[in-house]
């Protein structure tokens, strides 16, 4: 979960507050956490051969 103006809109607290507890790093993302995936992706350099790969940028949230 990454803290946006739409989960203030859309995500009342109690249901804010029983998905953070789900996450094992103990705290919802940021937007600016997500930056560095971002980057990483849009870089020919550092991603021009990734190919098909999911980065989940969720706290631990959803682990294999």
């Amino acid at each position: 979960m990454i803290a946006t103006p739409f989960h203030e809109r859309y995500t009342d607290a109690a249901a804010f507050e029983a998905i953070r507890t789900t996450i094992p790093i103990g705290r919802v993302g940021t937007p600016e956490e997500c930056i560095g995936a971002y980057l990483f992706l849009a870089s020919e350099t550092l991603s021009g051969y990734v190919v098909g790969q999911v980065i989940e940028v969720n706290g631990g949230q959803l682990m294999p």
